[in-house]
């Protein structure tokens, strides 16, 4: 144990080179086995990569649209807006495509699962369509990467999240969030097997998107400090930071299926801005707020960094990838960065036990017939939303 670790876990992490120093605390045992056997020595995957050798590949990642598919976009805009569909039922026979397109979308999401696990569709203009239509346009091109679409919380019905700063409409309350502030977000995983973001504005400066291989990260740690992910295997004791929601525990590395499943959150263990972490849980060990350290720098490391354009479309595999995002400036409420979200069900992978209860509640009916709601805009007044996946980020 080392008592440089005795302080409370802070959402962001210290600097690499204070946590560099508090490596000497964690010695590692050569003939100890940290991890049961199942565990594999090294993963072999085109799902690990590292940032810097594939960042000047974007022809392996990059969906450049044509004039002729944008077309064929704007056309099966119009035929929804035209039938009055509901959002719910906008699916692939729905929002159609010639075959070049249809072709491309397939191969997309076949790579999520059997390639570098995402893509990024760029050449849409969403400064030529209203909000509404710009999230029809995602609706439609997402559906061909998830047969469903996730509840954006533990309550409600609304499966598309706005994601922009709202903090100068709620001054004085508690924005629960990250991803509704300029600030850093560490690297996490969302609740989900499939994550969609389409950009309506990319924002003045900063906010880049680092996207990182979750198996290279696993097979580093494998190689350089196994006890963390003896540690990340173990049971943690989750604060939900909600007076409704009680807390849980469960590991974060899972084995299942013969895949290795590694999730990361950070403010269940740190809390986020003015909403702490409940005393009356047990504290985060020392060797807990070690490994979620090290596995934020392990992943910061090999990282693609990913800067949007206005109208990209990125999709990738929340089971496979851990996300970050850099803060960000705006320097007018037009030019405000501003993301709209979708999580997406795909049945590849079955999720380990331990992360099923989750998926249920994120992907399960609501209501009979199931309601999906898709808000039209981001909140601007009453109480601040709470609404999100608790321990994202």
């Amino acid at each position: 144990m080392a008592d440089q670790y005795e302080e409370p876990l802070p959402y962001h992490p210290p600097s690499h080179e204070t946590h560099l120093q508090r490596n000497q605390g964690f010695q590692i045992d050569p003939n100890e086995t940290y991890l049961p056997d199942e565990y594999p020595e090294k993963i072999e995957s085109p799902l690990v990569w590292r940032g810097e050798d594939i960042e000047s590949k974007g022809e392996q990642w990059i969906l450049q649209l044509d004039e002729d598919e944008i077309g064929e976009i704007d056309a099966a805009l119009k035929h929804v807006r035209d039938t009055g569909v509901p959002f719910k039922d906008i699916n692939p026979e729905l929002f159609k495509f010639g075959p070049q397109l249809t072709e491309r979308l397939v191969r997309l999401s076949d790579s999520l699962w059997n390639g570098l696990g995402f893509g990024l569709i760029r050449g849409l203009d969403p400064k030529k369509y209203t909000v509404e239509e710009n999230i029809i346009v995602h609706v439609g091109l997402s559906s061909y990467f998830g047969t469903k679409r996730g509840y954006m919380a533990s309550k409600g019905n609304d499966v598309l999240a706005h994601v922009r700063d709202i903090k100068k409409h709620f001054p004085g309350q508690n924005i629960v969030s990250p991803a509704h502030g300029r600030d850093i977000q560490t690297f996490h995983t969302d609740l989900g097997d499939v994550i969609s973001i389409y950009t309506i504005n990319s924002g003045t400066k900063g906010g880049s998107f680092r996207l990182s291989s979750s198996w290279n990260v696993y097979n580093t740690l494998r190689q350089t400090r196994p006890d963390v992910l003896r540690t990340l295997s173990q049971p943690l004791v989750f604060d939900t930071l909600h007076p409704e929601l009680p807390s849980y525990e469960k590991p974060l590395l899972h084995y299942h299926d013969g895949r290795v499943f590694l999730q990361s959150f950070r403010r269940p263990f740190t809390g986020f801005g003015d909403v702490t972490r409940s005393l009356d849980l047990p504290p985060v060990s020392p060797e807990q707020k070690f490994a979620l350290n090290e596995l934020h720098f392990t992943a910061l490391k090999e990282c693609l960094v990913l800067d949007f354009q206005d109208g990209d479309l990125l999709v990738f595999n929340n089971l496979a990838m851990l996300h970050a995002r850099d803060s960000y400036e705006t320097s007018t409420e037009e030019e405000q960065r501003y993301l709209l979200k979708l999580i997406l069900r795909h049945p590849a992978w079955e999720v380990p036990p331990a992360m099923a209860d989750q998926w249920e509640a994120l992907y399960g009916d609501r209501t009979n017939p199931r309601q999906e709601d898709f808000p039209l805009t981001y909140p601007t007044e009453g109480d601040a939303p709470n609404y999100g996946w608790n321990q994202n980020g």
